[in-house]
C-alpha cells in the first residue's frame, strides 16, 4: 500500500527549498561528492541526493552537523527575513578557490576580491 502524501505548508516548503540550496551550493563550493558529505555526517549518500533534489529533508541533527562542516570550512549561509539567502565566504574558501583557479588558468597571479 502506498504511503500517504504529507501536506506541506508554504513555510515548510520554503525551508525545504532553502535546505536544498544550502546543501548543493556548499557541497559544490567545497568540491566534495555526495558520498563524502554523507560519510561525514553519518547518512547514506542517497539521503544527500534526495535532500538536494528536494524529495526529502535531513533531520535537524544531521542538518546541524552539515552546517558545522560548512562553518568549519569557512562557509556560512544566512537566510534573511526577506527570504534572500546570503553566502559568507571565509578565508579558507577564498584560498581554495584561488588555488583551483591557478590550476585552471596559467597566469602569473590571481587576485580574489571579496
Amino acid at each position: 500500500m502506498p504511503r500517504p502524501k504529507l501536506i506541506e505548508t508554504p513555510a515548510e516548503r520554503k525551508i525545504r527549498l532553502q535546505d536544498m540550496i544550502l546543501l548543493r551550493a556548499c557541497r559544490n563550493v567545497l568540491g566534495i561528492s555526495q558520498r563524502e558529505l554523507a560519510q561525514r555526517i553519518g547518512v547514506h549518500f542517497t539521503t544527500i541526493a534526495k535532500a538536494e533534489s528536494g524529495h526529502s529533508r535531513l533531520i535537524p541533527a544531521k542538518m546541524e552537523a552539515l552546517k558545522a562542516i560548512y562553518r568549519d570550512a569557512g562557509l556560512v549561509f544566512l537566510v534573511g527575513s526577506d527570504g534572500v539567502i546570503r553566502l559568507e565566504i571565509g578565508p579558507k574558501v577564498v584560498e581554495m578557490i584561488a588555488a583551483d583557479l591557478a590550476e585552471l588558468y596559467p597566469v602569473k597571479a590571481i587576485k580574489v576580491t571579496v
